[in-house]
């Protein structure tokens, strides 16, 4: 693990873990829906999205 860290503080080199880890994290949920996922499924998605977007306001 020390060679791993190098010259970098241990609050740098623990936060460059965790963005590490939080990112194989989402990789892996995505890779996992695309398989679940249909096409018509996906485009469903998109299309709400982009209405949730056009409608939302802040009041």
């Amino acid at each position: 693990m020390r060679e791993k860290k190098g010259n970098k503080d241990l609050i740098s080199f623990l936060l460059e873990l965790y963005m590490e880890a939080k990112a194989s994290k989402s990789r892996s949920a995505f890779e996992k829906l695309k398989h679940l996922l249909t096409e018509e499924d996906l485009k469903s998605i998109e299309k709400s999205s982009i209405e949730f977007r056009e409608e939302f306001k802040l009041r």
